[in-house]
């Protein structure tokens, strides 16, 4: 897997961050594979609890995910609205959005970039379809996601 090796170009993004928080800085190290990919390689945030860290990440993870789909544009990867792609409610969207924060929670704990864990493609179609027992979230995601991630995907479902 060329694509997965990595290169020695990295970027560090540091943000700080209004002062109505109590986080001081975010940091951002992205990474960029040997076919030009750049991906999140760790991602730094200073806070005093669970609750601020939650808050907080969700709105920086926009502006990672707005600047890595910046980075990647025109190197031969579609991350744009494709044609084919699932179409989603309001409602299926915050479950979408809800399915991407506790995968980015997963691939930053296992040191993967977030596609390792699921495509945005799968993300979509579990919420396009919730499905809501555990045999139906297999046939989506296959044995070896389910047993890994399985347990993941169905806390974030309820």
């Amino acid at each position: 897997m060329q694509n997965l090796i990595k290169s020695d170009k990295t970027m560090e993004e540091n943000q700080n961050i209004p002062s109505d928080t109590n986080i001081t800085k975010v940091s951002v190290d992205l990474k960029q594979t040997t076919s030009g990919r750049w991906h999140v390689g760790s991602f730094k945030i200073n806070v005093d609890s669970a609750g601020e860290f939650n808050e907080l990440f969700d709105k920086v993870y926009e502006q990672v995910d707005k600047k890595l789909i910046s980075l990647n544009r025109g190197i031969g990867i579609n991350h744009g609205v494709q044609s084919n792609q699932i179409s989603l409610s309001p409602d299926e969207e915050k479950l979408f959005m809800k399915l991407r924060r506790a995968r980015m929670e997963v691939a930053l704990k296992e040191g993967f970039p977030p596609y390792v864990v699921f495509h945005d493609s799968v993300l979509r179609q579990i919420a396009k379809q919730k499905p809501d027992t555990p045999e139906s979230l297999r046939i989506i995601i296959g044995d070896k996601k389910f047993e890994r991630y399985g347990s993941l995907i169905l806390d974030s479902l309820k």
